[in-house]
């Protein structure tokens, strides 16, 4: 990664402002942006507490968990896959 391909991006979460500086393209980091606002706005909506610190880490996790659940989706897709290849594979062999 090179300064010189990075660009500065603002981005507003709960209501705070940060810069952020990536090779990814502007409407890239503000979608990501909009999600973790939304997931915050959504978890400190459900709370009792306005402590950011503890909103973040429980948006993390959520957005963890969420990761974890695709995570596990592909690679039963993948092994599906796998298995249909091989038989393909079987049949075209016969």
């Amino acid at each position: 990664m090179t300064e010189q391909n990075k660009t500065t991006t603002t981005v507003k979460i709960l209501g705070n402002e940060y810069t952020i500086r990536s090779e990814a393209k502007e409407t890239y980091i503000q979608e990501i942006a909009e999600y973790v606002n939304s997931k915050m706005q959504e978890i400190s909506s459900s709370l009792s507490t306005s402590k950011p610190l503890q909103i973040a880490v429980l948006a993390a996790v959520h957005i963890a968990d969420e990761l974890f659940q695709i995570k596990q989706e592909l690679s039963k897709l993948e092994a599906r896959t796998s298995k249909m290849l091989e038989k393909i594979e079987k049949e075209i062999e016969t």
